[in-house]
């Protein structure tokens, strides 16, 4: 393999360099998306101030390491009034303007955790595709 150029001047310029690199040493996947977008949620008045902060840690990975679109481009705080007319509006709108078969959509919520099976012990967070 021959050495990558140094510093690259965008995300963009890292993933086509990286892709040429590794040209041929992967089978293709059939998963080739035109574009990444994230929507980060948490509670606005969470009873743990750490949602927001893991919503922000979060936009800032898929922002800059994985150089995604984070909708919003802020993690957006859901409201305790009309929450879930608040959560259907942002879907609602994220689809309509990412609206192709080629996109990947991720939606990340920082929010309340489910017990563990036996309804005991601490929260934890669960992923789901």
């Amino acid at each position: 393999m021959d050495s990558i150029s140094p510093e690259p001047s965008t995300c963009l310029d890292i993933k086509a360099e990286l892709m040429r690199e590794f040209e041929g040493y992967f089978p293709v996947s059939p998963f080739d998306y035109r574009s990444v977008v994230a929507l980060v949620l948490y509670w606005k008045e969470a009873d743990d101030p750490e949602y927001k902060k893991e919503a922000e840690q979060v936009c800032e990975l898929f922002r800059n390491k994985f150089c995604f679109k984070v909708f919003g481009e802020e993690p957006l705080a859901i409201p305790t009034k009309n929450s879930e007319v608040f959560v259907r509006k942002e879907i609602e709108n994220l689809l309509f303007e990412n609206d192709d078969a080629s996109n990947l959509i991720i939606l990340h919520y920082g929010g309340h955790g489910d017990r563990d099976d036996r309804g005991k012990g601490t929260k934890r967070s669960v992923w789901a595709a």
